[in-house]
């Protein structure tokens, strides 16, 4: 969920804690840096995310936090050059291909 999805949630102090230590860490590593923005450029959006962890017995473990970047908006070859694209899970691809062989279907 995104954070302001999270600040709704009853653990919110919980994942404010997660966020705020995955900031203090990114400039803590150096991973970024601010600089003026060069003229004609736009910003690429981002967004932090927030979820629970879960363990076997179904309770919350941990809180998590990830900060990404938005590529929805961005135009091939304008602002970016190089395609991204999701990779499908083990478990997905041998249902899809179990779905497949239970209804007679050929794979080209």
């Amino acid at each position: 969920m995104r954070m302001d999805q999270a600040r709704l949630e009853p653990d919110w102090d919980l994942f404010d804690a997660a966020i705020t230590a995955k900031v203090d860490a990114l400039w803590a590593n150096d991973t970024w840096e601010l600089v003026a923005l060069a003229h004609g450029k736009k910003l690429t959006q981002t967004v932090m995310l927030c979820g629970r962890k879960r363990g076997a017995g179904g309770e919350v473990t941990k809180h998590m936090r990830r900060y990404v970047v938005r590529g929805d908006p961005q135009t091939y070859m304008q602002y970016c050059f190089a395609v991204w694209a999701p990779v499908a899970r083990y478990t997905t691809l041998r249902v899809f291909l179990a779905y497949c062989v239970s209804r007679g279907m050929a794979m080209q």
